[in-house]
């Protein structure tokens, strides 16, 4: 038999082994890369002549935004959360006090009000030392969501294999930005990561419990919370509605008023920073993002006719596309006998669902991608255990070429998407989430009939 037609099972070792060293090579060339820029950058830095600190100048500029909220709340100003005059009034003295000329940057409130108690404590601190203490807590969350992600590789996984989980972290984009801007994506990615331990542990309730606490982020809890009340049933949602009483009962109670700006003014803030203002789109991994700015560039406006109507056909064409991977697709196929609950299949319904979401979502930034950490294990794993992630070679190959694609382009992406107006991690994000959702029979029967040999040995034909 003709090794390079033989059957993936056949060789697991060898097949595993190359994909493992591809990945290790990847690591080395993504560090040497950053290494390279990281020089560059520190040397034209060295040469150029001293000037007054911008906004672009200054490490984890984004938790000014955390900081302001955590003020707010703290001194009883929760009323101004999502008023942009007194936000940018407050963030110019901040950044005053420390020697920053902030310009016409300015750091919106983007997050439900009872989020803002989190950085009440912070906010007691000066600006330096309470950015420092968020960095290193949001450092530990991405440690303990490594350790937790690794537990979701098969059972044996040597050292050469689970080390890869931090080491692409670590050098990733995503993971980067997160850090350097004070951003918040480690600490979703550690509640993710519980949800979803808890998710493939068959425990519903507790699995919606922690999912509730993504509200904070609403971009992260539509499509997770969705999939997973589809996925689990009314348990989930049992959880969920746990925590989202909870959290809207903080802030009825302590946040007199906020939760009406919220629902009033939070729409036109998007608009103004968004519609009348030029935005970073090209920061943006969604279908809304790559849209707008092949169509339209970064011109202030609303988005155009063409750019909602693309939009939207390519949104449907996504959730039809995870609606097939839950119990509830038998209602569009009655005939359909697959078993969506089964562990490989519920797993490939989960990575689905974290590549979906920042497609669909009208704001997802590129450090948000931190997510994607957690279907990168689960496609891995499913491959180790299995020998296929989607029941097809084809697809299956497909798979594993687009998944470090998209790793790799990151760190060109938004450079790349500012000078030529097409934001390539996009379409290559949504190709790989079709490939892992596309295949039409359970992966438990395609497994199967993948380990019986395509062809005899030509004896048994003679004979």
């Amino acid at each position: 038999m003709n090794i390079d037609t033989a059957p993936t099972l056949m060789f697991p070792a060898l097949r595993r082994s190359s994909y493992r060293r591809r990945l290790w090579l990847l690591v080395a060339g993504v560090a040497l890369f950053l290494a390279i820029v990281a020089g560059m950058e520190a040397a034209r830095r060295a040469a150029a002549p001293p000037a007054a600190k911008t906004s672009g100048d200054v490490i984890a500029l984004d938790f000014i935004a955390f900081y302001t909220g955590g003020h707010f709340v703290a001194e009883g100003r929760h009323r101004d959360l999502f008023d942009l005059k007194a936000v940018k009034a407050y963030q110019d003295e901040i950044a005053a006090k420390n020697g920053v000329n902030l310009g016409h940057a300015l750091g919106p409130w983007w997050n439900p009000p009872f989020y803002a108690w989190v950085f009440a404590p912070l906010a007691k601190l000066s600006f330096g030392t309470a950015t420092a203490v968020w960095v290193a807590f949001n450092a530990l969350c991405a440690a303990v969501s490594c350790w937790l992600l690794v537990r979701m590789l098969p059972a044996g996984s040597g050292w050469r294999t689970w080390a890869l989980v931090p080491a692409l972290m670590v050098l990733s984009i995503p993971f980067i930005h997160a850090l350097s801007h004070g951003q918040n994506a480690c600490t979703s990615l550690l509640i993710v990561t519980l949800a979803v331990t808890a998710w493939r542990a068959d425990r519903p309730i507790l699995a919606g419990v922690v999912a509730g606490l993504m509200a904070y982020k609403p971009q992260h809890a539509v499509v997770l919370g969705g999939m997973m009340t589809l996925a689990l049933g009314w348990r989930a949602m049992l959880g969920m509605a746990i925590t989202g009483a909870s959290l809207l009962a903080v802030t009825l109670l302590t946040l007199p008023g906020a939760l009406g700006d919220f629902l009033s003014r939070m729409p036109q803030n998007v608009r103004f920073v968004q519609e009348q203002s030029v935005y970073l789109w090209e920061r943006h991994a969604t279908l809304k993002a790559f849209w707008r700015l092949l169509l339209q560039g970064t011109e202030i406006g609303p988005p155009s006719a063409m750019t909602t109507l693309l939009t939207a056909i390519c949104t449907a064409a996504i959730a039809v596309l995870l609606l097939r991977l839950t119990p509830a697709a038998k209602v569009l196929n009655p005939f359909d006998t697959t078993d969506r609950k089964s562990p490989v299949n519920r797993d490939r319904l989960i990575a689905a669902t974290f590549l979906a979401t920042p497609l669909v979502m009208p704001f997802y930034f590129d450090y948000d991608l931190l997510m994607l950490a957690v279907p990168a294990v689960l496609l891995a794993a499913m491959k180790m255990t299995d020998g296929t992630i989607t029941g097809s070679r084809s697809l299956d190959r497909a798979t594993l070429v687009l998944a470090p694609m998209v790793y790799a382009i990151l760190l060109i992406n938004a450079d790349f998407a500012e000078h030529t107006r097409v934001n390539p991690v996009v379409p290559v994000l949504a190709v790989l989430m079709c490939s892992v959702a596309w295949p039409k029979r359970s992966i438990t029967e395609a497994t199967a009939a993948m380990q019986e040999p395509q062809e005899r040995p030509t004896f048994a034909r003679a004979a």
